[in-house]
């Protein structure tokens, strides 16, 4: 067992304060360090196993989108597997993620646990680095405003529920919505390496698991436990929570659709592409 008492910055009891504040700057700085080490390492497996599609060439924008996708398959299975853990395998605390009615048990004295006070650091970082990301460092896509949109709404629900007290909502929320991206990232990749039915597969498991886990575990446990919460104290954030939580699911009934359409692509036996991708669908 870790004893909570080597942790002089960081108490089980303790939410969210300045010295998060500190490691949070730190893991940020982190992702603008080791993306572009990683990206050039990238670069020259995209350049041993990009294969062109059929009658075109690959162009140094292939390279680049093959790399950035690396990249965020790196990104996106750490602040999955880390969520993972912490909703299921935290050591410092109880396993409450199946009970809808414990996410705010106790408020406002709910513990929030060495863990969670991590993970929360790590998302903020991971959301606003993404939030740069999409603003400066990928191609504007069909997408973009939806995309935009969802990033900042998540951040200000982890900032708020760091905040107040809500750190249950706040981690089940991040990691619902993380948990589906490494596979369609991971299909991506296949797709540029020439390695149609692994793509498809890869595509088959993002699909299955974005759709269970935004549109029927989100809705049943997270809005659930917050439009009914259980716990004295709830009622002074209740709207400005349940108006980002609500936001949130518009956007990922909104999803759903794309993928689903893009499943009957898939079902007909034709190719998929990204239909977010609007240089797709411009003439050469």
């Amino acid at each position: 067992m870790v004893n909570h008492g080597e942790f002089d910055m960081l108490r089980a009891d303790s939410g969210l304060n300045q010295n998060h504040a500190l490691i949070y700057f730190i893991i940020l700085a982190t992702f603008a360090i080791v993306r572009p080490i990683l990206c050039n390492f990238f670069k020259g497996f995209a350049k041993r196993n990009i294969v062109a599609e059929k009658g075109k060439v690959v162009t140094a924008e292939d390279l680049w989108k093959f790399e950035n996708t690396c990249w965020r398959l790196v990104n996106y299975s750490a602040s999955a597997i880390i969520g993972v853990f912490v909703l299921f395998f935290d050591p410092f605390g109880p396993v409450w993620f199946w009970d809808p009615f414990s996410y705010f048990e106790n408020y406002p004295n709910i513990p929030c646990t060495i863990s969670l006070q991590l993970y929360y650091c790590y998302a903020l970082a991971h959301y606003t680095y993404g939030t740069f990301s999409t603003l400066f460092l990928e191609p504007r896509q069909k997408d973009f405003v939806m995309m935009m949109s969802h990033h900042i709404v998540t951040l200000i629900i982890v900032t708020f529920s760091g905040l107040v007290g809500y750190y249950r909502v706040g981690a089940a929320v991040l990691t619902l919505t993380d948990i589906s991206d490494p596979f369609l990232e991971a299909a991506k990749i296949q797709k540029y390496m020439g390695k149609y039915k692994v793509a498809d597969s890869f595509f088959t498991l993002f699909g299955v698991i974005f759709v269970i886990s935004r549109c029927f575990l989100y809705p049943y446990f997270v809005l659930r436990s917050s439009i009914w919460p259980n716990g004295e104290g709830t009622v002074a954030y209740y709207y400005i929570c349940n108006a980002g939580l609500i936001t949130l699911q518009v956007m990922f009934w909104n999803w759903s659709i794309i993928i689903v359409r893009m499943a009957i692509v898939l079902s007909k036996g034709e190719q998929l592409r990204d239909p977010r991708d609007d240089k797709e669908e411009k003439q050469e």
